[in-house]
């Protein structure tokens, strides 16, 4: 038996029992998380912003984290060491006891994050994207177009702290070129307009 950890993004592109089918004729067996690891990276951020002095800058997307951390290094933003909510949600499953030693995958719904992944060298944890993931099993089930990401713009909405949403590679650098910031707690930056249903990971039915 393997193990696997799909993200949300995929999760709502399929029905439950299409999903669960698929996944049972290639052995794979679903596993999630027992921690809130969205609420703990949001917290994470929210307290950071409450003693930095400067804008935190979102760096949950690696292509985001590799651009600020590239050429923005000497702007007034706090750029954190805080890690996805997918990889910290994969060092979970891959500590879990009851799954030492056996196949586990994280599949992701970007290329960007399935490399980050795998630089982390977790034990017997690979990372996929979804497109890949199904290249290799040679299957390719009827998806649904998702309008929304299951994890929107506007994720830093519920700290007490201003934050502002900018999503797209283009905007995001015009925005960060412009430098007008000062004012906000935390900056959502996320490189696929609208969110990660638009990864290069996952299925384009457009």
């Amino acid at each position: 038996m393997q193990y696997i950890w799909i993200n949300p993004v995929v999760k709502q592109m399929y029905d439950k029992e299409v999903l669960e089918s698929l996944l049972e004729r290639h052995g794979y067996q679903q596993v999630s998380c027992r921690q809130d690891w969205g609420y703990y990276v949001c917290d994470s951020y929210g307290r950071l912003a409450e003693v930095s002095g400067v804008p935190v800058a979102d760096v949950r997307c690696p292509s985001v984290s590799k651009l600020l951390r590239e050429n923005y290094k000497q702007s007034p933003l706090l750029i954190p060491e805080i890690e996805p909510i997918l990889i910290h949600c994969a060092r979970e499953i891959s500590e879990r006891t009851e799954l030492k030693g056996k196949k586990k995958l994280i599949i992701t719904p970007c290329q960007a994050l399935a490399r980050m992944g795998t630089q982390c060298q977790l034990p017997d944890t690979c990372f996929l994207t979804w497109k890949q993931f199904l290249i290799e099993i040679k299957e390719h089930p009827k998806a649904k177009q998702l309008n929304a990401s299951p994890i929107p713009p506007g994720f830093f909405q519920s700290l007490n702290c201003p934050s502002i949403s900018i999503t797209g590679a283009s905007e995001i650098c015009t925005y960060l070129e412009k430098n007008r910031f000062k004012n906000t707690g935390v900056i959502e930056l996320l490189w696929c307009r609208d969110g990660c249903h638009h990864g290069d990971g996952v299925i384009n039915l457009e």
